[in-house]
């Protein structure tokens, strides 16, 4: 018997000495683990985890136990806790059979927990389902008869493929967006220009109306300022429109309605130069500026969140490969728990070794005071 053996061979001799003889310490390891396999197969896997732990603390090196609180959380859709403890189980167990197990159903965690994060990080899932092909080839290695973890392989190397694909499909969207965006920005820089010149020409011809008095040249001009803002509101109005249309991208909707808000005020601009009340015309192209920068800002802030908050949307279920939920034969099925014989067999098999220490000692067995 190894070392590691003989050391959990004496921790759970102490332990089962405690079942034999504590009346507080209630069930027994045994029933303990019975009563969770049965609360399992009721479908009630709060109570099995609950037996499972008091198990635990008394046999907290049992495998078996690490592989039914696995189950437990498995059938609660808690994978990543789940992986985690057929992970323990696997490490823990001389048993191959187990360990191949526990690496099948650790395998299955990850393939799971890949598809829960498939709808939000298309990088943890890859790297979920990378984790959940080791686990296979792992439980192969140790049992090459189980056929199914071969097929969960090959499942799994497709789903990959697909998730490969879209991340190169959402990378390709998100390159097209920011172009598109790019653009928006450019014609948007231009309307702004168009703008200023057009207020700096407003402002011209304000002093020299002060200066000059209001003659036919300065009516002529403003009329002719006046078709030209006319002309620029109708282009602000027009991407505006075009911005509306790009609904992944909220910096591009907020930008479409500082949009509507300018050419309001560049209409206001136009009727004013129209009446020659052109000091006035000013004030309204300054509000529409104002409004067309704040839109600039709103594209820049919102141009990084674009392909980022894009949402995916769900596949059927028939999309998506599954892969086979339980091992072959006369194994257990996938989250099952083990045979109650398993943990009777620990503690019988601790109790005979016990016995042959206890005999073996010049003094007997005594057991270690300990506050358990």
């Amino acid at each position: 018997m190894s070392a590691r053996r003989n050391l959990l061979g004496a921790v759970l001799g102490v332990l089962a000495a405690a079942w034999a003889s504590s009346d507080a310490a209630g069930a027994s390891g045994p029933a303990l683990v019975d009563k969770g396999n049965r609360d399992y197969a009721a479908g009630k896997y709060d109570e099995a985890l609950e037996s499972y732990e008091k198990a635990s603390v008394e046999a907290p090196e049992a495998a078996q136990l690490y592989f039914n609180k696995g189950a437990a959380q498995f059938k609660k859709g808690k994978y990543e806790e789940a992986a985690g403890l057929f992970g323990q189980a696997a490490l823990k167990t001389r048993d191959l059979g187990l360990e191949a197990r526990s690496r099948y159903n650790q395998g299955n965690c990850l393939f799971r927990e890949s598809e829960r994060q498939r709808d939000s990080d298309l990088q943890k899932s890859l790297t979920a389902m990378g984790d959940a092909i080791a686990r296979y080839q792992q439980a192969l290695r140790l049992d090459p008869e189980l056929k199914d973890s071969a097929h969960n392989i090959e499942v799994a190397r497709l789903v990959m493929k697909q998730i490969l694909d879209e991340i190169k499909k959402r990378e390709e969207e998100a390159k097209k967006s920011q172009e598109q965006q790019r653009q928006q920005a450019d014609k948007l820089q231009d309307l702004i220009k168009r703008q200023e010149a057009l207020a700096g020409d407003t402002e011209v011809l304000a002093k020299e109306a002060k200066e000059k008095g209001e003659s036919r040249e300065v009516k002529q001009r403003a009329d002719n300022l006046a078709k030209t803002q006319m002309e620029l509101r109708s282009d602000t109005e027009k991407r505006a429109g075009e911005m509306e249309l790009q609904k992944e991208s909220p910096g591009a909707a907020k930008a479409a309605e500082h949009l509507r808000g300018a050419a309001v005020h560049q209409e206001a601009a136009a009727r004013n130069l129209e009446v020659a009340s052109i000091p006035e015309a000013g004030k309204s192209q300054q509000k529409a500026l104002e409004e067309m920068k704040k839109a600039w800002e709103s594209m820049q802030g919102g141009d990084s969140q674009g392909s980022q908050k894009e949402e995916r949307k769900p596949e059927a279920a028939g999309d998506r490969p599954e892969p086979k939920p339980g091992a072959q034969g006369d194994k257990p099925q996938t989250a099952q728990p083990p045979k109650d014989e398993a943990a009777h067999d620990i503690i019988s098999q601790e109790k005979d070794d016990r016995e042959k220490r206890t005999k073996g000692a010049a003094g007997g067995y005594t057991p270690v005071d300990k506050d358990w």
